[in-house]
């Protein structure tokens, strides 16, 4: 993908790889893929072979890669699509070489004459280079507002809405100091931000008396049905962890997942077994 850039149109082609994501709008927004999502995934669940399985850590890895296989196959991957002020554009290629082509012979030893000439060219194709760049800003504002107005799925038309509202410039914020001035400079404005959290979130509290005793089971054991309460309440579009799962995922992912993850976690008190984070 291009990523066109409006102060130099010769750095406008800078290409990255495309992270995998799963298709989650297919699964937030489609009932019937939730659906059966849910139903194959309790299906693999209730068929996963735990015998020579090590521990809680072990359980988890396998669960969560049920989990994983899962989505690959019912939910899909997500296809890379173009982000907003990229284009691959062909005519726009084109007039980035030429320009850059002329450039190359301009810095060269030709006559007086030649480049005069190779001047008047470079300078009429990045015009033509600014032109394409302004019709593909339109085309992609109006592609934008053919999404809004013709999309059945929330999902799709928050993402069109939020590239619109994204594509305002930035403003800078108002931060004070502890007297009561403005603070100008960016670093400073980031060091009492900083500061200001640290207070909030830091307490001059002892800390937790660490465990004792043997490794026991809980008086109350935690429950699927907790489990699942919890994971209802995660929210939607949030980058994942280290496990690289997003929450929609575990939202959606039902009741035999519920249960084993509830057995899991019951199994790390009655054995005093720290699990790692999956991808640490």
């Amino acid at each position: 993908m291009a990523r066109l850039d409006l102060g130099n149109p010769h750095k406008a082609f800078r290409y990255k790889t495309a992270k995998k994501t799963y298709d989650i709008s297919n699964l937030t927004c489609n009932k019937e893929t939730q659906k059966l999502y849910q139903q194959t995934l309790n299906r693999n669940v209730d068929n996963l072979e735990l015998s020579g399985t090590v521990g809680p850590q072990g359980k988890l890895h396998k669960l969560l890669e049920t989990v994983r296989k899962t989505a690959d196959g019912v939910v899909g991957a997500k296809r890379p699509q173009q982000a907003s002020g990229h284009w691959n554009d062909s005519l726009l290629t084109n007039l980035v070489e030429k320009s850059k082509t002329a450039l190359l012979k301009l810095k060269s030893g030709n006559e007086s004459a030649d480049r005069s000439n190779i001047r008047s060219l470079v300078n009429r194709t990045q015009k033509s280079i600014q032109k394409r760049l302004k019709d593909l800003k339109a085309q992609a504002a109006e592609h934008l507002a053919h999404t809004i107005a013709n999309t059945d799925e929330s999902r799709r038309m928050f993402e069109a809405v939020r590239t619109l509202t994204n594509s305002k410039p930035h403003q800078s914020i108002i931060v004070h100091n502890a007297d009561g001035n403005v603070i100008t400079s960016d670093a400073d404005k980031a060091d009492a931000i900083r500061d200001y959290f640290e207070q909030q979130f830091t307490r001059n509290e002892p800390p937790l008396e660490p465990f004792e005793g043997p490794p026991r089971a809980l008086n109350t054991p935690i429950t699927a049905g907790e489990v699942s309460a919890a994971l209802s309440k995660l929210k939607n579009n949030r980058a994942c962890g280290p496990d690289n799962i997003p929450n929609e995922l575990l939202k959606y992912a039902g009741d035999s997942f519920a249960s084993m993850f509830a057995d899991i976690i019951n199994e790390c008190f009655e054995t005093n077994t720290y699990i790692k984070a999956i991808g640490e």
